[in-house]
């Protein structure tokens, strides 16, 4: 029932809702202080059935390249090209050139875009993240 719920179907990441939740929660517990906001760019406008397939394609491998760099990390995609990492590990998020050079990034022909936020002891809600940041 979790993964039905808070799967994202396309990446097999969590989706926007369960980030939601894990922000909420973080404010009283304090498990992380960062969240890495992880945009990839330059990806195919899906104006027909082949570019769409292709443009989830990218979004998969995408996402399977961030599982494999941070194994540790809570991973979410709350919308298209935008993914989200939460990692108790500061040490082992690399920064944007690191994602930029990973094959799989040069490969589709994207670029890979991060900001990092700093997470207090107040509820975070991300709409307003998305308003900030994206």
């Amino acid at each position: 029932r979790f993964a039905y719920f808070f799967n994202d179907p396309e990446t097999g990441v969590y989706n926007e809702d369960y980030l939601q939740i894990v922000l909420q929660n973080n404010a009283d517990l304090q498990e992380y202080d960062r969240l890495y906001l992880v945009t990839l760019e330059g990806l195919p406008v899906a104006d027909d059935l082949a570019a769409w397939d292709r443009h989830r394609g990218i979004l998969k491998t995408f996402a399977a390249t961030l599982h494999g760099l941070f194994p540790e990390a809570l991973i979410f995609r709350p919308f298209d090209g935008h993914f989200a990492i939460l990692s108790r590990d500061t040490a082992s998020v690399p920064d944007e050139a690191v994602l930029n050079g990973a094959s799989e990034i040069k490969a589709v022909g994207g670029r890979v875009r991060q900001i990092t936020v700093e997470l207090g002891k107040h509820p975070l809600d991300f709409n307003e993240l998305k308003k900030r940041y994206l």
